[in-house]
């Protein structure tokens, strides 16, 4: 089976995986991250299979419930796995015929609106003006 993470990751540019390691390894995310999860300037001091490797292992731990944890199974996780947890736990509706890359852009979209439900009606002017100047939508 094609792993999307993987793929991903493998194309990540180094500036990115620099992010995503602050991201994922930051103590803040769990009690025990204070005594097992190391320094993200450690993570990302490896060679970049490694670095990667670490990375991955993170997302898949971090994605999964407290019960998959507990027996073992967080590394078995798929990309896609991931996303329909995303998608349930957003309460929106999803097909299980999609491709991982159309969850992805579900996902994203869905984010989006209820972001831009949120914002200040002053804050949409300003996106619609910059987007309108950079040609993705007409005012």
């Amino acid at each position: 089976m094609l792993d999307e993470l993987r793929t991903g990751l493998e194309l990540a540019t180094e500036e990115e995986l620099q992010q995503l390691t602050q991201l994922l390894f930051r103590r803040q995310l769990n009690p025990l991250d204070y005594v097992y999860t190391p320094d993200p300037i450690d993570v990302q001091s490896q060679e970049r299979s490694a670095w990667l490797d670490a990375i991955e292992r993170r997302f898949r731990f971090l994605a999964a419930d407290g019960v998959t944890v507990l027996r073992g199974r967080a590394q078995q996780m798929t990309y896609r796995q991931v996303l329909i947890q995303v998608c349930r736990y957003l309460k929106f509706p999803y097909s299980p015929k999609l491709s991982t890359i159309d969850l992805e852009a579900e996902v994203f979209l869905n984010l989006l609106r209820r972001t831009w439900k949120r914002l200040p009606a002053s804050e949409k002017k300003t996106a619609l003006h910059i987007f309108g100047m950079m040609g993705y939508c007409r005012l």
